[in-house]
């Protein structure tokens, strides 16, 4: 009885099966369009190409990109791409049609290309001078100078930014900038104008911390070569530190706005006690909070780095890295007499506790 059964069950299935294919649905393929010449790579500037397909019937050609216009003569699509102001590359699809035969076609278009060859930000001193900054580009060029002492123009046959400085005759330093823009990149070069050594140069108040006040004494930062243009030093403007003629020697370090004061660097001035005459030279003093110190050492130095806010224009002292800063700090310049370098330190001239500069 079971195989009796399953028989049945078995000749049902194939006429459910038979019955389902007499309602298939057919599908026509539409015919290829024979393609015979595409020229669709188009730089980012843009440019012409075409399509040439083999048909006997009226051809159509339609895209959604709004970058590509096509028009129709016999069997060839002519395309015309607009520039690409961009940086990146784009593609448009091609729907052709000629009777019952069609095909799509990818054009693509490259990104523009863009580059200051030499930088955005230029340091340059006091002197008027023309610069000539070569830049890489596929746009047109818009250039504008936003400072005064700034004339910016662009040079096509060159493809160099043309810019003319003025000289800076303000005693300071000044920073402008020229705004320009190619295809739909808007960018910026940023000009300072600065002589570092010259513009320091000036009275200062050299501020200390002296029996819990702050006190200054006046000094002079200037030069002192014509061509070393690393060479300065403070020079004491009154008191007794200016009547031994007292002069600390400096190292200016120009590109990061700063001077240096190297420990025991000896200095012209003589220092007289109890009828004998001394040598004097710079001491660099550091402490842990409980002790003071001063160390042999030459390259220990005290960097004094150019600050600037709505109170004036400050130089602020620290140490170098020879001393451990996580365990001592700088303490205080000092002006020591010797018979000679560390080994003959007899006792200070003077000490600036937590000293500072601080421009007049």
């Amino acid at each position: 009885m079971k195989k009796i059964f399953s028989f049945i069950v078995l000749l049902a299935g194939v006429m459910a099966i038979t019955s389902c294919s007499n309602d298939d649905a057919t599908y026509t393929v539409t015919p290829k369009l024979e393609i015979t010449n595409a020229d669709v790579l188009f730089e980012a500037i843009g440019g012409t190409g075409s399509i040439t397909v083999n048909t006997t019937e009226a051809l159509t050609a339609t895209t959604e990109s709004k970058w590509v216009t096509l028009t129709v003569s016999g069997n060839t699509v002519n395309i015309v791409a607009q520039e690409n102001t961009t940086l990146t590359s784009r593609s448009a699809t091609i729907l052709l049609k000629a009777g019952a035969t069609e095909a799509q076609v990818s054009a693509t278009q490259k990104g523009g290309t863009y580059g200051l060859e030499t930088g955005t930000t230029y340091s340059l001193n006091d002197e008027a001078r023309t610069l000539n900054l070569p830049l890489v580009h596929t746009s047109a060029v818009e250039v504008k100078s936003l400072a005064d002492w700034i004339t910016a123009s662009f040079d096509d046959e060159t493809d160099q930014f043309v810019l003319q400085v003025a000289e800076n005759s303000t005693g300071w330093r000044r920073s402008g900038k020229v705004a320009f823009e190619t295809g739909n990149i808007q960018d910026s070069i940023t000009v300072t104008q600065w002589d570092f050594l010259k513009d320091i140069q000036g009275t200062y108040a050299l501020v200390y911390l002296s029996s819990g006040k702050w006190v200054y004494t006046a000094v002079e930062l200037e030069r002192t070569s014509d061509t070393d243009r690393t060479a300065a030093q403070l020079r004491f403007l009154s008191g007794s530190y200016a009547q031994l003629g007292l002069a600390i020697p400096i190292k200016v370090d120009e590109a990061n706005y700063s001077f240096s004061i190297y420990n025991l660097t000896p200095m012209s001035a003589k220092f007289t006690k109890d009828d004998v005459e001394y040598e004097t030279m710079v001491m660099v003093n550091y402490t842990n909070g409980a002790s003071v110190y001063r160390k042999n050492n030459e390259a220990l130095a005290i960097i004094a780095t150019l600050t600037e806010d709505e109170d004036g224009i400050f130089f602020d002292m620290d140490m170098n890295d020879v001393v451990d800063h996580d365990a001592y700090e700088f303490y205080a310049l000092r002006v020591g007499y010797t018979t000679g370098g560390y080994a003959g330190y007899k006792g200070a001239v003077v000490t600036f506790p937590y000293c500072y500069l601080q421009k007049l």
